[in-house]
């Protein structure tokens, strides 16, 4: 599972910001957690089948693709958020699909496969 920290509940969406205080909306806030309020800060947790490479005019947050694995009938890209210092993330896609090593990238979120956890007791936040 990708584990994404620093991310914090605004307005109904999921908000990443960067040392530098520029904030990337990562996806609306999933229905299962829509009784948290604004401000709640939070662990965002993804597997890699629920995150989607698009096309990068398209995206709020971007990546650069480092290492592309083929496995049989999938490929496992690996990704580095250029905007976050040391924030890599795995994504599986069917091989077919076509993606070059160093090229930049947009991600989206399966919102509903998305989990959130609370950054100091790490407990499921749809729990609380």
């Amino acid at each position: 599972m990708n584990f994404i920290h620093s991310v914090e509940v605004e307005n109904g969406h999921l908000i990443l910001k960067n040392s530098g205080g520029v904030a990337r909306r990562l996806c609306m806030l999933p229905g299962v957690y829509q009784h948290l309020k604004s401000g709640q800060k939070c662990v965002l947790g993804v597997r890699p089948q629920d995150v989607t490479v698009t096309d990068s005019s398209q995206a709020d947050l971007f990546a650069r693709i480092d290492l592309v694995q083929l496995l049989g009938s999938n490929k496992l890209v690996e990704l580095n958020l250029p905007d976050r210092e040391g924030l890599r993330m795995s994504v599986e896609m069917p091989a077919d699909v076509f993606c070059d090593r160093g090229a930049t990238v947009g991600l989206d979120f399966v919102k509903e496969r998305v989990h959130l956890f609370d950054p100091l007791t790490t407990t499921n936040l749809a729990l609380s």
